[in-house]
Formats: structure tokens, sequence, C-alpha cells
């Protein structure tokens, strides 16, 4: 019986570079309109107006202590105020997009524990 190795690739994929180009670009592209742009024009309208005057506009509290430490604090309140539109059913648009989101975020957790549980990467690092 005659066992051979598999054959490594030699070659480099074509147009690899234009590849790696074209994602960075999309990363680029989605920071800029995900993040970077919606910031400088104050979107959602009003939002850190709510935050820093720790008042929903219908009047219920933003609870600003959670932990201890100011700057985690501080995070978390902006997750709350963002969060609690929807959660509470003040705004039904916001709760369905919220469903959604955890929906998708599930599905995800579910693949990466399924991926960390395989045997080839157990107790590896990133790869």
């Amino acid at each position: 019986m005659d066992v051979r190795a598999p054959a490594s690739p030699t070659g480099v994929r074509p147009y690899n570079s234009l590849l790696l180009v074209t994602f960075a670009l999309c990363s680029l592209a989605g920071a800029w309109f995900m993040r970077i742009y919606l910031t400088l024009n104050d979107a959602p309208v009003g939002f850190l107006d709510v935050v820093q005057a720790g008042v929903h506009p219908n009047g219920v509290a933003i609870k600003k202590h959670y932990t201890g430490l100011k700057p985690l604090d501080e995070g978390l309140s902006f997750l709350v105020s963002a969060f609690l539109p929807g959660s509470a059913g003040w705004n039904e648009a916001f709760y369905w997009q919220q469903v959604h989101f955890l929906t998708q975020l599930t599905a995800l957790v579910a693949i990466m524990n399924v991926e960390a549980c395989r045997e080839r990467n157990r107790g590896s690092l990133l790869k």
C-alpha cells in the first residue's frame, strides 16, 4: 500500500493582494459609516444629551453607579440609555431591533462555542 503525504500548495493565490486591499477598504468604509460619521453628526439625535442629563425624556432616571469604577460605570450607563427604550417597551421599533440583534448575537456565540470545543482548537490561542 502506497501512503503519500498530501501535497503542499506551491503557489500563491491569484489576486491575493487585490482581495486584501478590497477587504481593508470595505473595513475602513464600514468603520467610517457605522461609527465615525454617526458620532460626528450626533446620531442618534440628542442621545449624548440624554446620557449627560441622566434622565430619559419621559422622566425615568438613568442609573450611573454599577461597579464603583467610574470609566466602567460611564460605559454601562451608555448601554442602559441605548437599550432601555426598547426593552421597556417605550418604542416598538427599538424593541424589534433589539430582538433581531440578540438573536444574531446568540447564533454567533453558539458558533464560537462549538468551534472552541473542537479537539483541534482546545487550549490554543486565536489562530
